[in-house]
């Protein structure tokens, strides 16, 4: 009769005492058939009739040259220690437990079945394709392994030190706490369908200190089965390699490298990083969900860097600098400190924090927000395009230094730019060049400010309304459209309109073109309603040539304003065109265009006004025109110039003078006798 049964159960070993089978105590138990054989045939072993039990100390070793492959196939058997010479399969519907510890110098598979190593084990090499690996023990495997499905669970942990290749089409489980520590190479590859080969964690650490090569072909994650902790430590070297996206869910903590040479790594668990990524060009290093506390990393190649998922939260402190693109699509990416990129796309989410951003190439902003006290400078030029609305709040600041194209609205009021305590300064060239209406709109009142010291060309045959303070010390060049301001309105730049084209207020606001302002061009300055546009600097109607601008309202001239106009002849004068009330003063300035000299008795019509019209120029200058003294006249509904004498040469008035004296000589002389 055997000692021990497979079944193990309590009836069997009643009936063992009944028999009065004498049981042996605790002993080493050996195996000792000299060829492959199964685990649950007693006279394999050297307790024959029974199998090794609870308290034995099993060894597998037929001391000859071949290999031999034992097979634990079925039963729930434990023992207290194992060492082996031999192959151990473990397959088939059973379990075996070792509670104490494991020794084998040849290989360990696990296909099928349970084994659970509770003490410390060293194992050689190791394959698992199917069941699992449990226990609480510390399992280390010095040479090779391969891992093609199955589960390792247990509050025990794996030491891969000789490398493990995780491949194949199934997924593989990691769960109950189990810590698994790659030291050599891992390489995770091989899967044939989207999705598969994935590895799944289940309150479980995988610390890698080695090299993990990512080179799987189809999409697959390393994917989170419940909540609770679930840890990817990076302290190695991580490389991303397969032309494909991997997601991993767990948090993911990287003090070493991560390499993403293809493909996408998705990053969706949160995580602390303070350590080096690299992004070769069309690779794509996304965080995808969580928080990420990315402290001074840094970052090389001209891949992505991107930030998205809703609930995202990236964190960047220290000084960062990307050679390639920063993309927002969602979530929240927070700088402190300084990130520097190569180029800019934000279609989502929000860029916010009180560090600066700067973009030394192309922008895209097609949607989303950007907060915060911080600073973003568009070096490069930025593309705000598209249907979408953009935001810009709490403080922020917006530098656009390259070339902005603000463009691409399909619908009235798409596209918007919404401020709320934020400012825009461009120094750059901003074309405005949007096909509907839209606006740079304020969401709530307080300091909202768009500084103007470079160029903005308003292309776009709709209306664009600044809501926002606008100030203008560099050009305004309204080409095609409508370009109206909401605030009070004090130019100190050039202001262009071409003919067809509006610029005004859009409420009962001030207009007023300051000392060292410019008003030209040939369309509509347009005050807006009882409205005055007041001047202080200089009108000057037409661009590079003769023309007429329109005043659609009331116009005043103060003392240190200039009107600038040039005539090239009899019908072709500049022209001011009022339609409301005007008020005279300042300078009238006249001068030549190409060239052109009046004549004694010349009109000219120089400015028309459908309302009243009261006050006088203080001063005419003429200074262009040598010979000529002019006149300005003033109509019921015109001013005009007019030609009223020549001024004597002054050789002729020398002459005149010389002839005088003459004769006061000759007069003299008589009345002397002389």
């Amino acid at each position: 009769m055997k000692r021990k049964q497979r079944s193990a159960v309590v009836g069997f070993m009643s009936m063992l005492s009944l028999l009065q089978i004498p049981m042996s105590g605790a002993s080493p138990v050996n195996w000792t058939t000299n060829a492959d054989g199964f685990w649950d045939v007693t006279a394999n072993w050297s307790s024959n009739p029974a199998l090794p039990g609870v308290a034995d100390d099993a060894t597998l070793d037929v001391g000859a040259a071949l290999v031999r492959t034992i097979t634990h196939r079925s039963g729930t058997d434990t023992i207290n220690s194992l060492t082996s010479q031999e192959i151990l399969l473990i397959n088939g519907s059973g379990s075996l437990t070792v509670s104490g510890a494991y020794t084998n110098v040849a290989n360990t598979t696990v296909t099928n079945a349970l084994l659970t190593l509770n003490g410390a084990s060293a194992l050689a090499t190791y394959n698992q394709s199917a069941g699992t690996l449990t226990g609480t023990g510390t399992t280390t495997i010095s040479g090779a392994s391969t891992w093609t499905g199955g589960t390792q669970s247990g509050a025990g942990t794996t030491n891969f030190n000789g490398g493990v290749a995780v491949s194949g089409a199934l997924n593989k489980t990691i769960s109950g706490n189990r810590v698994i520590n790659t030291i050599g190479t891992t390489t995770w590859s091989g899967n044939t369908s989207l999705s598969g080969n994935q590895i799944l964690v289940n309150g479980s650490t995988i610390n890698n200190s080695g090299t993990w090569n990512d080179t799987n072909a189809f999409s697959t994650q390393l994917g989170v089965l419940a909540s609770g902790s679930n840890v990817f430590n990076n302290s190695g070297a991580y490389n991303k390699q397969g032309n494909s996206t991997t997601t991993i869910d767990s948090t993911f903590n990287n003090t070493g490298t991560v390499d993403v040479q293809t493909g996408t790594l998705s990053l969706l668990g949160g995580g602390t990083s303070d350590a080096s990524f690299n992004m070769v060009s069309g690779a794509t290093l996304a965080f995808g969900g969580g928080t990420h506390n990315l402290n001074s990393i840094t970052t090389t190649g001209t891949g992505r860097f991107q930030v998205t998922g809703a609930n995202t939260n990236a964190i960047l402190t220290g000084t960062t600098t990307h050679g390639g693109e920063l993309s927002v699509t969602g979530g929240t990416l927070t700088v402190n400190d300084n990130f520097n990129s190569a180029s800019f796309n934000q279609s989502a989410g929000t860029l916010t924090g009180t560090g600066t951003t700067t973009i030394s190439g192309a922008s895209n902003w097609t949607s989303g927000t950007q907060s915060g006290a911080g600073t973003t400078n568009f070096n490069g030029g930025v593309a705000v395009s598209g249907a979408l609305n953009k935001t810009i709040s709490g403080n922020r600041v917006i530098n656009t230094i390259g070339t902005t194209t603000w463009s691409g609205n399909t619908s009235l009021s798409g596209n918007q730019i919404l401020v709320n305590g934020s400012t825009i300064n461009n120094s750059g060239t901003w074309n405005d060049t949007n096909a509907f209406s839209t606006q740079l709109g304020v969401l709530a009142s307080g300091s909202n400010v768009f500084n103007n010291s470079g160029a903005y060309n308003k292309q776009g045959n709709s209306t664009t309304t600044i809501d926002s303070t606008f100030n203008n010390t560099g050009t305004v060049d309204v080409q095609a459209g409508t370009l109206r301001l909401t605030n009070n309105f004090t130019n100190q730049g050039l202001i262009n309109v071409d003919s067809g084209a509006i610029f005004g207020n859009s409420t009962q606001s001030t207009l007023m073109n300051g000392a060292s302002g410019r008003l030209e061009g040939t369309g509509t300055l347009d005050p807006f309603g009882t409205n005055d546009l007041v001047n202080q600097g200089i009108v000057a109607p037409g661009k590079g040539g003769i023309g007429n601008l329109t005043i659609a309202g009331d116009y005043a001239q103060a003392a240190s304003g200039i009107l600038d106009i040039e005539i090239g002849g009899l019908s072709s004068v500049d022209t001011l065109s009022i339609s409301g009330n005007s008020i005279f003063g300042g300078t009238l300035k006249v001068s030549s265009f190409g060239g052109f000299q009046p004549s004694v008795d010349d009109i000219f019509t120089l400015v028309l006004f459908s309302g009243t019209g009261s006050g006088a120029f203080d001063f005419l200058d003429t200074s262009a025109f040598s010979g000529l003294n002019f006149a300005a006249v003033y109509g019921t509904n015109d001013v005009q110039l007019r030609v009223t004498s020549a001024v004597p040469l002054p050789a002729a008035v020398w002459l005149m003078g010389s002839a005088l004296m003459g004769m006061l000589y000759v007069s003299r002389q008589r009345r002397l006798g002389i």
